[in-house]
């Protein structure tokens, strides 16, 4: 007895060595990334052979009710939502750093192969009909949770899914005994990621709940499925980012405007109004297009943040001066951790918009690219003096595109709606540079506050903010709402003039008057001369 006891410890001493060579391996992340997306390309090779339902012809050709090329994507995104619930279970578990878990559990996905050999095997070389737990057929559910899916009833769960899940939860258990040496723990946890992972695999009952929520009926296609697990993977990126470095995601926050990002959002919500109005469309929500509501803002967050990093990046002689506590001047973010947050937060806007739509994904392309043209070299546009805020007047105008084109299908806007953005609004966006007065002038960056002075140019930027809500009060048909509009253009003028002059409330008001025009759309009609939808 005691020769077992001495050999299951030398076993586990030496499992644990090449666990932590593992965890504190060299090689880059992307080589472990790659591993991982590579065994689940395996997977859905060998799938075409061992799924009875599945071939190779019909998950890589377009067929007749779609292009089941996307099931490869649909299965791929399973599988990168459940890296990332085990990576979690497992940080809660043993509390070793995230990246460190990633290192093993992403090169652990070839255990993904078993499947296909074992069906293959029990089955005669038949193969065996793999699926989720699905609404329409599977109503004992939790039954299967509570008996691990056995017997195999058909169409599910098939034994090489089984017999891999027992593979992963001894390797799951084996691990958090190695960190924890808790038997207790390692049971607890197992038993917790075998329960996250089977309702994952019940993914289409969740589905079905959230359609639910809308109204709407339960017709589940690979797009569909596609689109609900990328609404899945957000708040567990989030999370996994944040247990990665709880200082770097708060420094993130913080750094992020969090005015101007409602300005955009709001701009895609007035596009979608403006649409409705014009064309005299109501907002109606259906499977086809109820991921682009969600969709849209999260690809417009990410656009922004990106767009933020690159300006951040080449604005440091102007912060050291003007905005001291952004993560480029503290260096709470190493450089390149930042530019890598850069890239990630690029391919995710447009991940998250060509998803719904190729028109917003090319509009908010163009949005990153007008800011890089304005932020960095080798224009950077932003040392041009007034014109250079057409940039940021084009970007606002683009989303306002990308709702007006959601309700009408058209990108074809009045023209006023059009001049008012790549004029007036191009006018009195320069009262973003009234803060940045001290590090712009340090720099040599030309604005209408360095070239005229501050006082001078807090007061031209005055005027022209109250120019424009002069214009769009002479639009309103109501007068209540014109009345309001030009109250509200006095007031900035005078924010904007005081003596200790505060962006926040600027803006603040700027956002509640975009509001209220919204509101106004959806109350009134909005009538263009020389226009007919």
């Amino acid at each position: 007895m005691k020769n077992l006891v001495g050999f299951i410890k030398d076993q586990m001493d030496k499992i644990q060595v090449f666990v932590e060579s593992v965890e504190d391996s060299k090689t880059p992340m992307i080589y472990f990334i790659l591993t991982f997306l590579f065994a689940v390309t395996l997977r859905n090779f060998f799938d075409t052979i061992t799924d009875t339902t599945v071939s190779l012809e019909t998950r890589f050709s377009i067929g007749l009710h779609g292009v089941p090329i996307l099931s490869f994507i649909e299965n791929t995104l399973w599988y990168i939502n459940l890296a990332l619930i085990l990576v979690i279970v497992l940080h809660f578990a043993s509390r070793v750093r995230v990246d460190r878990i990633l290192r093993l559990v992403l090169p652990g996905f070839l255990v993904l192969l078993t499947v296909s050999f074992v069906d293959f095997i029990l089955s005669g070389g038949v193969g065996f009909d793999q699926s989720y737990m699905l609404p329409e057929l599977h109503r004992d559910v939790l039954l299967r949770w509570v008996t691990f899916s056995i017997p195999y009833h058909g169409r599910g769960v098939t034994p090489g899914m089984i017999t891999e899940s027992m593979i992963v939860m001894i390797a799951l258990f084996g691990y958090i005994y190695i960190k924890t040496r808790s038997i207790v723990r390692g049971l607890v946890f197992t038993y917790l990621a075998y329960t996250a992972t089977f309702f994952w695999g019940a993914m289409p009952f969740a589905l079905k709940s959230f359609l639910g929520l809308f109204g709407l009926e339960y017709l589940p296609t690979p797009l569909l499925s596609m689109s609900f697990m990328m609404l899945i993977s957000l708040p567990l990126g989030i999370l996994l980012y944040y247990l990665y470095n709880r200082d770097y995601f708060v420094t993130l926050l913080r750094d992020i405007p969090v005015f101007r990002v409602l300005h955009y959002e709001l701009m895609f919500i007035l596009g979608i109004f403006l649409g409705m109005n014009i064309f005299h469309k109501t907002f109606e929500i259906t499977v086809d297009n109820l991921f682009q509501w969600f969709f849209t803002p999260i690809a417009v967050f990410f656009a922004g943040v990106c767009s933020l990093i690159v300006n951040n990046l080449h604005d440091y002689p102007i912060d050291e001066v003007s905005n001291v506590s952004r993560s480029t001047v503290t260096g709470a973010i190493p450089l390149t951790h930042y530019k890598q947050l850069a890239i990630v937060s690029f391919i995710l806007a447009f991940l998250y918009s060509v998803v719904v739509s190729f028109v917003a994904a090319f509009l908010i392309i163009v949005g990153i690219g007008n800011y890089f043209l304005y932020s960095a070299p080798p224009f950077r546009l932003k040392r041009v003096p007034f014109f250079s805020k057409f940039f940021i007047s084009l970007n606002s105008l683009l989303l306002v595109l990308v709702g007006y084109y959601y309700v009408t299908g058209t990108t074809d806007i009045p023209l006023i709606i059009f001049l008012f953005f790549l004029v007036g609004f191009t006018a009195f966006i320069n009262f973003i540079d009234i803060k940045d007065y001290e590090g712009d002038k340090k720099a040599g960056i030309l604005t209408i506050p360095t070239m005229l002075g501050l006082k001078k140019g807090k007061f031209l930027i005055g005027l022209f903010f109250l120019l424009g809500y002069i214009g769009m009060a002479s639009l309103l048909k109501d007068i209540v709402f014109s009345i309001f509009m030009l109250i509200v253009g006095v007031s900035q003028f005078l924010l904007i003039n005081r003596r200790n002059y505060d962006e926040k409330p600027v803006f603040a008001l700027y956002l509640l008057s975009l509001v209220v025009f919204i509101l106004y759309t959806t109350m009134y009609p909005l009538s263009f001369e020389g226009f007919t939808p």
